[in-house]
């Protein structure tokens, strides 16, 4: 108990010092979060199943394909579509989507998945996919990012409660802490 305490007192005092640090907006730190922490952590929550009207698609092996200037994560998704009596249909999708913190669950969120590129029996399928097909296909990324962050703090480290701000910028994760 004694070393918590310790802890907890080391943590308050350093983010009092970097709090009080003059910087205008950035007042206090701020930590990177790698493509390959976001990986690990995504890993962990797939593969995920979804039924549909007509047969279950499961998702699974994400992996974080860049984020880029424009502020957005893209992810890289394989999926395996299974109608009765009929063969699986595999492919992978890539979803992009800008991000949003709950700090109420301390966790980061896609905001606004799409679907951006979609390959099938890797095949790449043309921009020409009917409107119907499209809104499916992002209504379900959308059903699974609400639900599944991209990446969740520790609720065994305090820090997550000090987080000021996240943003994406020159392709990067930026969490700022601070009080």
């Amino acid at each position: 108990m004694r070393k918590v305490l310790i802890k907890v007192f080391l943590l308050f005092t350093l983010l009092s010092v970097f709090s009080c640090i003059e910087g205008g907006k950035n007042l206090g730190f701020t930590v990177t979060i790698s493509p390959e922490q976001l990986n690990s952590y995504l890993k962990k929550e797939f593969p995920i199943s979804h039924k549909l009207k007509l047969g279950k698609i499961t998702l699974k092996d994400p992996e974080i394909a860049s984020i880029d200037k424009n502020e957005k994560i893209n992810i890289g998704i394989s999926f395996d579509y299974k109608v009765p009596l009929l063969p699986s249909i595999n492919g992978r999708f890539l979803v992009a989507g800008g991000i949003k913190y709950n700090p109420k669950e301390k966790a980061i969120f896609l905001k606004n998945p799409e679907v951006k590129d979609f390959t099938v029996l890797n095949k790449r399928v043309p921009s020409l996919l009917s409107a119907e097909s499209r809104r499916l296909m992002n209504d379900v990324v959308s059903l699974v990012f609400e639900k599944i962050p991209v990446y969740r703090f520790s609720d065994k480290n305090l820090y997550g409660k000090f987080i000021k701000d996240i943003k994406v910028q020159d392709g990067k994760l930026l969490v700022r802490f601070g009080l």
